[in-house]
């Protein structure tokens, strides 16, 4: 039996709908189910993009900055503030932290290290912190990033990193 024209050109159509559906990667990639999910907060200013911001804190109320920026036009971060949250929900004066630097046009910036430690904010885990950040361009980001415990497994070797 002979399909007429008008069945089999719909049939073609739906049989290529079909193909192009299972080959464009929805059902097969590189998904990865061991990798954890992101910790951090998010946010975009522009061409600026803060991404995995979050804090890390020890039992005395020190903390470590852990994230980054990345951006698609050269720009300087100059400043960095961290507010701890205080029970009642209100923020603490912030804290300044020393990781400033320059963030290259299409690259980042990743906080972390030494100068990403939190002095003197009077941090506690389970709560957040609130993270300025201020560009040379003049664009800001505010963020309230969770407080995590900097000896949980999954941050205790970059918490250690940044004391050593």
């Amino acid at each position: 039996m002979i399909m007429p024209t008008r069945r089999r050109f719909g049939t073609t159509i739906a049989a290529l709908a079909l193909v192009v559906g299972l080959a464009s990667g929805c059902t097969a990639g590189d998904w990865r189910y061991d990798a954890p999910p992101a910790a951090g907060v998010q946010q975009d200013a522009g061409p600026l993009k803060a991404r995995n911001v979050m804090v890390l804190a020890d039992g005395e109320g020190e903390g470590l900055l852990l994230g980054s920026v990345f951006t698609t036009q050269a720009v300087e971060l100059t400043e960095v503030g961290v507010a701890a949250e205080q029970q009642d929900g209100s923020f603490a004066e912030p804290v300044l932290v020393k990781a400033e630097g320059d963030v290259p046009v299409n690259g980042s910036l990743l906080f972390g290290g030494k100068e990403s430690r939190i002095e003197g904010a009077d941090l506690q885990e389970g709560l957040l912190a609130n993270v300025f950040m201020r560009f040379s361009d003049g664009t800001t980001m505010e963020v309230e990033a969770p407080v995590m415990s900097s000896t949980h497994s999954d941050y205790a070797e970059a918490w250690d990193k940044a004391q050593g």
